[in-house]
């Protein structure tokens, strides 16, 4: 997975979803949707992650374009 090793830290949960957001030790943030499996996932691309440059990258490319639909 693409933060296998990583240095993470939780900033932040869905309370509708299975999504976390962690902040990373570089400055980057990555919404991971979590699968809670406890083996190794067969799906290449799970779990499902997408990463931002940053925090403001992230409220803007996501949080509030969601805040918005949910809205």
């Amino acid at each position: 997975h693409v933060l296998t090793g990583a240095s993470l830290t939780v900033i932040g949960r869905r309370q509708d979803r299975d999504d976390v957001l962690f902040a990373l030790s570089d400055g980057r943030v990555a919404i991971v949707h979590l699968t809670y499996s406890r083996n190794r996932e067969r799906i290449p691309d799970y779990p499902i992650t997408k990463m931002f440059a940053s925090l403001d990258r992230f409220v803007e490319e996501a949080m509030k374009p969601e805040h918005r639909d949910w809205d």
